[in-house]
């Protein structure tokens, strides 16, 4: 039986329907801790500091393979769309940025329910589905 020929073309559509299950479940995420989740606010301004150190280093983990990863390959798909030695870079480039902007938006969730308020989780969830919409999946 042959072996499917991985292209460019079907990466595109495989990463945007990535993109968008993972997009959605961020929305998800948000809907759900803010409209199931309704307690006594704690004072936990040093767990937000910690939740806030640990997004820093996630976003910037995100940048790191955006540039590292993804950018290098989508030079080399540019002047070669059926460079199989760049394409993998390039969706891995692409999911390992999606899944740390994602993780950035679960901060925001656990933080809810550790105590925190609206106000002190909507940052991460504006990080988190902000980077996903600018990131979104464009051909190389």
């Amino acid at each position: 039986m042959p072996q499917a020929v991985l292209t460019l073309e079907n990466s595109i559509r495989s990463m945007r329907i990535i993109y968008s299950v993972l997009l959605s479940a961020a929305i998800f995420y948000l809907l759900a801790a803010e409209g199931l989740f309704h307690h006594e606010p704690h004072d936990i301004h040093v767990i937000w500091l910690a939740f806030l150190a640990n997004g820093l280093i996630i976003v910037t983990m995100a940048v790191f393979f955006r540039f590292k990863v993804l950018q290098p390959a989508a030079e080399k798909l540019q002047g070669k769309s059926d460079d199989q030695g760049a394409l993998a870079p390039w969706r891995t480039g692409n999911l390992l940025s999606w899944l740390l902007a994602e993780s950035v938006v679960l901060l925001g969730f656990a933080l809810r329910f550790t105590g925190g308020t609206t106000m002190q989780s909507v940052p991460f969830y504006i990080v988190g589905i902000g980077l996903m919409l600018f990131w979104w999946p464009r051909r190389p």
